[in-house]
């Protein structure tokens, strides 16, 4: 019987405002409140949770339940010229209010939001920065810790501050379109792949995919290839964090469950047969942001067969998982 293998990708869907069920300020953890009417606040939003969530301060759209009020409110508003905008921000502990127009003119569509929560980011660290002064008044409210540590910063010079936070942690699932090619053949399929970080350069990597293979024909009939591969990886990123884009080194390790059916000519008698095979492969990943929770992802790789796997008719190889080879992925990731 003729072995078919159906690859089902499924799109997965996950808002970049994961914890809205939840109020901001919970816990009398510190925040800052965003609000605005341009079609990127949600980027926006996303954006500068990421930038501040290692510092232990979460970011809010404004229309989210509340626990306790915010130590800042972003306001981002179109201005009369189509092309500028403004980010107002208005600080509870210093209680100043400070704009900045942001001339978005000469920035692509797919930069206006990373450039407008850039600008928000700098008014914000420039009114707590203030704090640091002697001659600053006192606070207006209590100063949570987060705030503090960044205060301390600025009073220990550019020399002792502390690297830039990295972006939050992530996890990302990827379903990716493959392609496979080596001296035993062709194989062609699709991926499920998790992604976890382990710190800001580094990520943990498991795949779950499926193969077919082209029909080969040999002396005494055809065969026909299937196969399921399971691996675990890592990639270690060699772009800044902090870009819109990422080229990772990666290398992985597979376990390849190979199942082979003949189908004899007539006076031949055909037969099934499995394999069990091991590839380890090392290459290049890229991806590409799309929107705040949605990324385009690629990878090319060199893969050597550790344990090989070769099929026969009448003593000669038809088919075989062997030999040095090439794979290529393209496919989209959904981050959280």
């Amino acid at each position: 019987m003729k072995a078919r293998v159906v690859v089902v990708l499924a799109a997965l869907a996950v808002s970049g405002n994961a914890r809205a069920d939840a109020p901001c300020g919970q816990n009398g953890r510190p925040y800052v409140s965003v609000a605005g009417s341009i079609t990127e606040l949600p980027n926006i939003v996303s954006l500068m949770r990421a930038e501040l969530a290692a510092r232990q301060i979460d970011v809010c759209a404004d229309a989210m339940p509340r626990g306790s009020p915010p130590l800042a409110t972003v306001d981002v508003s179109a201005e009369r010229a189509s092309a500028v905008i403004a980010v107002e921000v208005n600080d509870r502990l210093t209680q100043k209010r400070v704009i900045r127009s942001v001339d978005l003119a000469g920035v692509p569509p797919d930069g206006r939001a990373l450039t407008l929560a850039a600008a928000a980011d700098e008014l914000l660290r420039a009114t707590w920065a203030e704090l640091a002064l002697t001659t600053a008044p006192a606070p207006a409210a209590a100063v949570p810790r987060a705030v503090e540590t960044m205060v301390e910063e600025v009073r220990e010079g550019p020399k002792r501050r502390a690297a830039p936070a990295a972006p939050a942690p992530w996890v990302g699932f990827t379903t990716m379109a493959a392609l496979e090619m080596g001296t035993g053949g062709i194989l062609y399929g699709g991926d499920v792949r998790v992604s976890v970080p382990a710190g800001q350069r580094f990520s943990g990597v498991a795949r779950f995919g499926v193969r077919e293979a082209p029909e080969v024909s040999g002396p005494d009939g055809s065969v026909h290839t299937s196969v399921i591969l399971a691996g675990l990886g890592a990639t270690l990123r060699t772009t800044s964090p902090r870009v819109r884009f990422a080229l990772d080194v990666i290398g992985r390790v597979d376990a390849a469950f190979a199942s082979y059916v003949g189908v004899a000519n007539q006076g031949s008698v055909g037969k099934s047969r499995g394999g069990l095979g091991v590839i380890a492969s090392g290459g290049v990943d890229a991806w590409v942001p799309l929107g705040a929770a949605v990324r385009f992802a690629s990878e090319l790789l060199l893969e050597v067969p550790m344990r090989p796997i070769r099929v026969f008719d009448a003593g000669r190889q038809v088919t075989a998982i062997a030999g040095v080879g090439c794979a290529l992925g393209v496919g989209l990731g959904v981050v959280f």
